[in-house]
Formats: structure tokens, sequence, C-alpha cells
């Protein structure tokens, strides 16, 4: 199985549970991130689709670039559609260990949440 058919089957199983235990407003993310990571494909490596055994640690890493730096969009955009290509991805790579897996160590850009003690030093 090829990643993008890996997740247009769990878009498809996403949409059959709308009303029971997912929201209708939640499949546009669904979808734009299969759009997004087909396009990303199709610029980094030329085909429409890739087998898992095509993927390495650095994916990661490139989407989220693409998403940020070439599609401008938002920090919580890409945690969004990170988080969907994450999911996708453990089925269908197996036999590797954690030093391998993908997303093993991977961590989304986040915003540092603003602390205050309330007390002057």
């Amino acid at each position: 199985m090829t990643l993008l058919k890996r997740l247009d089957t769990h878009i498809e199983d996403m949409r059959s549970r709308i009303g029971i235990d997912v929201a209708k407003s939640s499949m546009s993310t669904y979808i734009y991130t299969r759009r997004y990571l087909g396009e990303f494909i199709q610029q980094r490596f030329k085909t429409s689709d890739v087998a898992f055994g095509q993927l390495n640690e650095h994916i990661p890493w490139e989407f989220q670039d693409y998403i940020l730096k070439d599609k401008g969009l938002a920090v919580d955009t890409a945690r969004h559609y990170l988080a969907i290509l994450k999911k996708n991805l453990p089925d269908g790579i197996q036999g590797r260990t954690c030093g391998e897996a993908l997303f093993c160590e991977f961590q989304t850009t986040t915003r540092e949440p603003e602390t205050t003690t309330g007390f002057e030093s």
C-alpha cells in the first residue's frame, strides 16, 4: 500500500463515521492534508504517490517546511496536518525499530506558553 492510498482509506473511514464519533466540520482538515501531501509528494518525489519504503526520517520535517514556508500556512495548521500524517504511517511501516521509525523523535513546532508567576524578582 502507498501513503496516499492509506490516507484515502482513512478519510473514507472517517466519512463513514460522521455523526457518530466524527464531526462533519473536521473532514476539511483531512481533505486539505490529503491535498497538500499530494502536492508535496509530487514536488519532492516527482510522482503521484509513494510506497512507505521510500520514506525516511526527514519526511516529517520536509513536509512541515513545505506547509509553513512554501504554502505559508500557520503553525497550528501544520500541526494538524502532521498529526494526520502521523496517524497514517505506523500501520504501513512495519518492522522498523524506534531508531528507524518515522516520527519516533519528531516534534512539531509549537508556541511557548506565556507564564506569569505574579512575583517580581
